[in-house]
């Protein structure tokens, strides 16, 4: 019984012993849910504030990104607008080498056509020895003589006829003078005297008229080069240019020329 009683005594002694480390526990837990509590309540605005840099911080990089792809596309307009720029003064560079072209054509043009104009005015003047003076323009080529355009000078024979042989006769004259202009050493000029009378002033216009245009026909000249002219009149030609001349006849019952010479000089 006394053994009992011992292990009885022994065991309340246990029981107690539990149920104070039990209520010392049951205390620390109270004490440190309140501390956990505590340390939320402390806590809190700093999780939250993490929480919200961390979404600023996802949003930053968002922006980052697309700030990174907006500055390639600005170097890449920086770049262009580089060339953009070099592209200009290249378009100036080209366009004072344009209008200095331009210029120098339009002064070669002008002094090409005051060359010309005195070819035409010289020959003009063998024809028509009144004429006085003769302007081509520049631009489209108009002649005036003597102040008149080219329209207000008679429509048929007389002087625009001759104003258009010495024309024709003036280009060899100036293809002679300049080289670098190109005229083909030949003219075809049909019926020269049609609206000139036989007698008077209209003879001797046309006879000066047809020594110009056969002048003008030479097989050799002090420059090497050669002319031709194929005309058609109603009269023989002088014979002192026989050595430059090769005439063909035709007559009202042969029109064609089978009967022509073999070799034509």
């Amino acid at each position: 019984m006394e053994v009992a009683k011992r292990a009885r005594a022994k065991c309340r002694l246990a029981v107690e012993e539990a149920e104070k480390r039990s209520h010392a526990a049951w205390a620390a837990l109270e004490e440190a849910k309140k501390r956990a509590a505590t340390h939320r309540e402390k806590t809190a605005p700093v999780r939250a504030l993490v929480r919200a840099l961390e979404k600023r911080a996802e949003t930053l990089s968002g922006e980052l990104i697309q700030l990174a792809k907006r500055l390639e596309e600005l170097a890449v307009i920086v770049r262009l607008e580089k060339d953009l720029l070099e592209c200009h003064r290249a378009m100036k560079a080209a366009e004072r080498e344009r209008d200095a072209a331009r210029a120098e054509r339009q002064e070669r043009r002008t002094n090409i056509t005051a060359q010309w104009a005195r070819h035409v005015l010289a020959r003009l003047k063998a024809i028509l020895p009144d004429t006085r003076e003769i302007s081509i323009d520049p631009h489209d080529y108009s002649i005036t003589v003597d102040g008149k355009a080219f329209d207000e000078i008679s429509v048929a024979g007389g002087p625009k006829t001759a104003l258009n042989v010495a024309v024709l006769l003036s280009l060899q004259d100036l293809a002679r003078t300049m080289p670098g202009i190109l005229i083909p050493p030949v003219m075809i000029i049909d019926a020269p005297l049609t609206g000139f009378s036989s007698e008077g002033l209209d003879h001797d216009t046309s006879r000066r008229m047809m020594d110009q245009i056969l002048g003008a026909a030479q097989s050799s000249t002090a420059d090497g080069l050669t002319s031709q002219v194929i005309t058609a009149v109603n009269y023989r030609l002088p014979s002192q240019r026989s050595s430059d001349l090769q005439e063909i006849a035709l007559s009202t019952t042969n029109r064609f020329i089978e009967h022509a010479p073999a070799r034509m000089s």
